[in-house]
């Protein structure tokens, strides 16, 4: 997701990419964990963008956004504001799948 604001600042890239899955559990638990969903060998092609770009990359079977991915965006974005900034208006589309009850917290 590409982020900008009526100012002509741009903010930082939030990436969802596809990936292969692993077929075990501990694996796949050490990749969401460690590395946002990818492998060892695709983290480290993936990872040489984060630091140059401020970028958060995350990887699943799909691409698809999903309520986990909205929760960290939120955080990602805007969650360093005080009460003191300026106020935004943030707008997210309906589609359920974003929404889980942790994500209206966030906003």
């Amino acid at each position: 997701m590409v982020l900008g604001d009526s100012s002509g600042a741009k903010h930082p890239l939030f990436l969802v990419l596809k990936t292969t899955m692993v077929k075990t559990q501990q694996a796949k638990s050490e990749n969401e964990r460690l590395r946002h969903g990818f492998g060892k060998r695709v983290w480290k092609d993936t990872s040489a963008f984060i630091f140059p770009y401020s970028a958060k990359i995350y990887g699943n079977r799909t691409a698809w956004w999903n309520g986990y991915l909205t929760i960290d965006f939120l955080q990602f974005q805007f969650g360093e504001r005080t009460p003191f900034c300026p106020p935004v208006l943030r707008l997210l589309d309906d589609f359920s799948g974003h929404w889980v009850p942790d994500a209206f917290k966030c906003v």
